[in-house]
């Protein structure tokens, strides 16, 4: 078994078990009772999570953003098995790889949620890459999976106990874990009834979330002979146009099993745009496939592109009815045009910042419209979508996009802006994750991580652009959330102690 395998092994046996409905031993003992979660609960655990990457990175406050995030007696576990459990010790590990304010590094994605009878477990992909570090290329340089446990205190949610996972091929059989429940129900208001609009409600976008989020475990773990993965979609769902039904599913996630397992990770999902339509719900994800060995082999970005999707309300909950995957396809070249003079310089938005008195109480559909306005973002970006208009559409009307392009007429222009930022219907290039929200007097202000992948054209591997932080100011209209203002700040490593991959 390799080091990383033993390592692996030794972190997640003994601690928690995820255990999937299919396999749960038969039992005459009534089934144990689960707290009922909320949207907002499963927003604000989001957050929470992506609130660990920017603490970790940035080791903000000394190290004391990231100890915040744990429970009293929360703790995280290292790979080598040693338990940080008191505030200093958390604190040190993130001023050890505090890489400055504007340093990226750990993208999470795929990022699971279910409630137990005291709180709540989750898991996420990682990936962690080398970006902006010594004018060197941009590098993918690990990746794995998170496992938590989450506790409801007096301050909001916390980690109870949290865990890195390298990445690890091939199966373990003394690992007990596995993917999660399928699907997710949440509890709704007893004024919402299911079906009864064809709008899209809070729970619907959390279910919608938490279903497309268990796709990547399905597939590549193939867990329980891929039925996990076949029961995502409706009893005649269909993937492309040849795996139609829950036996070709299940043999679609099957097939490469042998060399996979429960610990092995490959797809990385993000900008997920939820639409509702007259069958349910429509989405449009990006997707980004890694290759992370094990060892000291180098990891690379294989390829990208993006799902399309179609979702229905069942009686089991929330699932796929069809779902095709186009790869990446870049589209014409635009000619170059001239760029407006840079107006104004910003100030990036400090991470640890004192609460506002008078800030607006954030309700979960607030937090999943704003999710949203970010996720067509990207979208409307790569695309050029109806000449850039689309683009425009997600600012307001005297928005500012990079303190370059004010307005509408102006901000219309930077998707089809020729070698600045190629684009076509197919095109994805912008992998945005980690995104944070915070309430303001006057609407809210956010981070978040992107990611810029030139993927292969032309027999040439694919590369890292760049990468770095967007900030926004957003506002809430008749027309609902924009963005006031949205600033890019690129990735910028200022290690001011020697780096340390001990608390990945």
């Amino acid at each position: 078994m390799s080091r990383w395998k033993t390592l692996a092994v030794a972190c997640v046996v003994g601690t928690f078990t995820l255990v999937s409905a299919q396999e749960k031993p038969a039992s005459t003992a009534p089934p144990v009772k689960v707290m009922q979660l909320t949207a907002l609960d499963y927003v604000e655990i989001q957050q929470l999570v992506t609130r660990y990457a920017f603490a970790l990175d940035s080791g903000a406050d000394s190290g004391q953003m990231f100890a915040g995030l744990f429970s009293k007696d929360g703790g995280f576990a290292r790979t080598n098995g040693d338990l940080l459990a008191t505030r200093e010790a958390l604190a040190d590990a993130a001023r050890r790889g505090m890489k400055g304010p504007m340093g990226i590094s750990h993208f999470i994605m795929n990022h699971v949620i279910e409630p137990t009878a005291d709180g709540a477990i989750g898991k996420q992909y990682a990936a962690i890459f080398d970006i902006g570090n010594d004018n060197k290329p941009s590098s993918l340089r690990a990746g794995g999976t998170y496992e938590d446990v989450y506790t409801k205190t007096s301050d909001g949610w916390r980690f109870k106990r949290r865990q890195y996972v390298p990445n690890t091929w091939g199966p373990i059989p003394s690992y007990r874990g596995a993917p999660f429940n399928v699907p997710v129900r949440l509890a709704r208001p007893s004024s919402q009834k299911a079906g009864a609009s064809s709008s899209l409600s809070p729970e619907d976008y959390v279910e919608i979330q938490q279903l497309t989020a268990r796709y990547p475990y399905g597939l590549e773990t193939g867990y329980n002979e891929g039925y996990m993965y076949a029961d995502l979609f409706t009893p005649n769902g269909a993937f492309g146009t040849r795996s139609i039904g829950r036996d070709a599913l299940k043999a679609l996630a099957w097939q490469h099993r042998p060399g996979q397992g429960p610990l092995y990770v490959r797809n990385f999902h993000t900008n997920i745009r939820i639409d509702p339509s007259p069958e349910g719900a429509s989405g449009r994800i990006f997707q980004v496939v890694l290759d992370i060995p094990e060892g000291d082999k180098p990891s690379t970005i294989l390829n990208g592109g993006h799902y399309e999707d179609a979702y229905v309300r069942t009686p089991g909950g929330w699932r796929i009815s069809k779902r095709q995957y186009t790869g990446n396809k870049p589209g014409p070249d635009f000619p170059d045009k001239p760029q407006p003079k840079r107006s104004r310089q910003t100030t990036p938005i400090p991470l640890v910042r004192a609460k506002e008195a008078k800030a607006m109480k954030l309700t979960a559909q607030d937090y999943i419209d704003i999710q949203q306005l970010t996720a067509r973002y990207s979208h409307a970006l790569d695309t050029a979508a109806n000449n850039g208009y689309a683009y425009a559409d997600l600012f307001t009307d005297d928005g500012a996009a990079f303190d370059t392009w004010i307005g509408r007429e102006q901000i219309a222009q930077i998707p089809p802006s020729g070698a600045r930022q190629p684009s076509g219907p197919d095109y994805v290039r912008h992998y945005a994750m980690n995104h944070l929200i915070e309430p303001t007097a006057d609407g809210a202000i956010g981070k978040q991580y992107v990611i810029v992948i030139d993927h292969q054209k032309d027999g040439k591997p694919s590369t890292i652009f760049l990468g770095g932080q967007y900030q926004d100011v957003y506002v809430k209209t008749a027309q609902g959330w924009r963005f006031k203002t949205r600033t890019e700040f690129r990735s910028n490593y200022v290690a001011t102690q020697p780096a340390s991959s001990a608390s990945r």
